[in-house]
C-alpha cells in the first residue's frame, strides 16, 4: 500500500460525500468486482483474477512437479561424470610410485651403462 495512504488515511476517497461514515466508493468497488463485463469474455474482475491466480498456482506446481521428476536424473548424471572424470586418490598414489620406481630402475641403468663406458674407455687408454 502507498505509504502516503498509511500515513494519511484522509487521501483515501472510500466515500461519495463529506460524512466520514460514507462508504459509497467502496461499495461501488466492491460492485465492479462482481459485475460481469463483456471485455473479459463475460467473466467479473474478481473471477479474471482467481482464474489467473489458479492458473500461476497450477503452472508452479507444475514446474515442482517436473524439477522433482528431473532431480534423480541429475543427480545419477553428475554420478556418472564424476566416475569418469573424477580423481581416485588411491589410484593416483598406486600411479606416482610405479613412476618413482620406474624412474629409479632407469637411473639405475644409466648409472650402470655410464659406468661400463668408462671402464672400457679407461682400458682403451
Amino acid at each position: 500500500m502507498n505509504q502516503d495512504l498509511i500515513d494519511n488515511a484522509d487521501g483515501l476517497a472510500a466515500g461519495l460525500g463529506p460524512a466520514a461514515s460514507d462508504g459509497g466508493n467502496l461499495a461501488r468497488l466492491k460492485t465492479l468486482q462482481e459485475t460481469k463485463l463483456g471485455d473479459l469474455v463475460g467473466t467479473s474482475a474478481g473471477g479474471l483474477l482467481g482464474a489467473r491466480r489458479r492458473r500461476r498456482r497450477l503452472r508452479v506446481r507444475g514446474r515442482d512437479q517436473d524439477a522433482g521428476r528431473a532431480e534423480p536424473a541429475v543427480s545419477h548424471l553428475q554420478d556418472e561424470r564424476e566416475s569418469v572424470s573424477g580423481v581416485n586418490l588411491d589410484e593416483e598414489m598406486l600411479d606416482v610410485t610405479r613412476y618413482q620406481q620406474s624412474f629409479e630402475a632407469a637411473s639405475r641403468f644409466l648409472t650402470t651403462v655410464q659406468s661400463m663406458t668408462q671402464t672400457l674407455l679407461d682400458i682403451g687408454r
